[in-house]
C-alpha cells in the first residue's frame, strides 16, 4: 500500500487476525453495543466478529438508527485493539471505508465515500460505519467498528434518503458470507 499511515497502523496491529472467530447471532439490539458489552471478556479478542441477521436498535452516527430488513443485509462489528497514538483514529476510520470501496469494486460497484461514514453508489448510500473509541490518555485503546452494507434489500422505508443495495445496483443476488470474507 502506498500510504505510510497503513503500514503504521499495521505495525501497531501486528497481532490483528480479523475473523478469526465470528460469532453469529439472529437478533441483536445492536452488534457494537454487543462487542461494548463484552469488551472485558476474554473471549472477545482482537479482531472477533459479530455478524447479526436483524439488529432490534441498529445505530449511526449522532442519533441516527441503522433501518435494515431481517436477513437482507450484512450487518457486523469488528473488535479492534490498535494501542495507537490518538492522532491516528482518523485513519483508521479511512482504512475502514476504504476496504469497504475495495470490497464493492470486487464486484463491480463503483463507491465514493461521504466522510465520515457513509458509502455511496451513484449517489444512493449503500453502506454506514459507526467506529466507537476508547481512549486511554493519548492512546486509542480499543475501536468497534460496526458496518451495515446493503445486500439484497430491494424496498426500503420512505425515511431514508436515496438508499440502494447490491441487488439493485447489480441485479442479482449476492452471497452475505462471500462479502464479509
Amino acid at each position: 500500500y502506498k500510504n505510510n499511515v497503513f503500514l503504521s497502523l499495521i505495525c501497531y496491529m501486528n497481532t490483528l487476525i480479523v475473523g478469526h472467530k465470528i460469532i453469529r447471532l439472529d437478533k441483536v439490539d445492536s452488534t457494537n453495543t454487543f462487542l461494548s458489552e463484552n469488551l472485558n471478556n476474554s473471549d472477545f479478542f482482537e479482531g472477533i466478529i459479530v455478524v447479526a441477521n436483524q439488529q432490534l436498535k441498529g445505530r449511526g452516527q449522532g442519533q441516527n438508527i441503522w433501518l435494515s430488513k431481517d436477513g437482507e443485509n450484512l450487518l457486523f462489528s469488528i473488535l479492534l485493539k490498535p494501542k495507537c497514538d490518538l492522532n491516528y483514529q482518523y485513519h483508521l476510520n479511512q482504512l475502514i471505508a476504504n476496504s469497504i470501496c475495495q470490497t464493492l469494486k470486487l464486484y463491480g460497484l463503483d463507491s465514493q465515500i461521504k466522510w465520515p461514514n457513509d458509502i455511496l453508489v451513484k449517489n444512493k448510500k449503500i453502506a454506514g460505519i459507526l467506529i466507537e473509541n476508547k481512549i486511554k490518555g493519548k492512546i486509542l485503546d480499543s475501536s468497534i467498528v460496526g458496518i451495515g452494507l446493503n445486500i439484497e434489500q430491494s424496498e426500503f422505508p420512505k425515511e431514508l434518503v436515496n438508499p440502494t443495495s447490491m441487488l439493485l445496483e447489480l441485479q442479482k443476488n449476492i452471497d452475505k458470507d462471500d462479502v464479509l470474507n
